[in-house]
């Protein structure tokens, strides 16, 4: 079983959404990194793991950029 996330970072630590969702007991598929040891399903080619929108401070206002066709 799979399911579609949408997550915000609140900080850019490294690895912060693969740590997280691995240590709850539910990694990204194809993360072979994070994933539990329960997980004996062989990993994909790729992590599934894709940025969609990105946000930046600019000047007085905000820069957005957004993807589509991703999923």
């Amino acid at each position: 079983t799979s399911t579609i996330l949408r997550i915000e970072l609140l900080t850019g630590r490294t690895h912060q959404i693969r740590a997280q969702l691995g240590f709850i007991g539910y990694p990204i598929l194809g993360d072979a990194l994070y994933r539990t040891l329960s997980d004996k399903k062989p990993d994909e080619e790729r992590i599934s793991l894709r940025c969609v929108e990105l946000r930046f401070p600019w000047r007085s206002s905000e820069l957005n950029i957004k993807v589509s066709g991703i999923l």
